[in-house]
């Protein structure tokens, strides 16, 4: 005759589940970090500078997809090239973002 395996303890449970969510905000910082804005690489482009705090922050939260507002705003000089360095931070869960930003004119005024 089998033995009915074991019911598992509540706080196993709670403890499995806790670990499930920190790897998937992990993985969800790591593809935050590599679309556009996530690295100084890779900056989010816009027109003007009026645009990149309102642009940085619509990203929102990569760790739990709540809005974010804009904390900082930064102009710097990286490998040449003039970025716009916007930390974010998000309403829910406090979670700071750093979002590179480029400014580009497409046409003269």
């Amino acid at each position: 005759m089998a033995k009915k395996p074991k019911k598992k303890r509540a706080r196993t449970l709670r403890r499995a589940e806790s670990r499930a969510r920190a790897k998937e905000i992990a993985d969800r910082l790591t593809l935050a970090s590599l679309e556009p804005g996530g690295r100084a690489e890779r900056p989010l482009q816009v027109p003007t500078a009026a645009l990149v705090e309102t642009r940085a922050a619509a990203l929102g939260c990569p760790a739990c997809d709540s809005p974010a507002r804009a904390l900082s705003h930064d102009a710097l000089e990286v490998d040449g090239v003039s970025l716009r360095h916007v930390v974010t931070r998000c309403t829910e869960c406090e979670h700071e973002r750093e979002v590179w930003v480029r400014i580009v004119v497409d046409a003269p005024n």
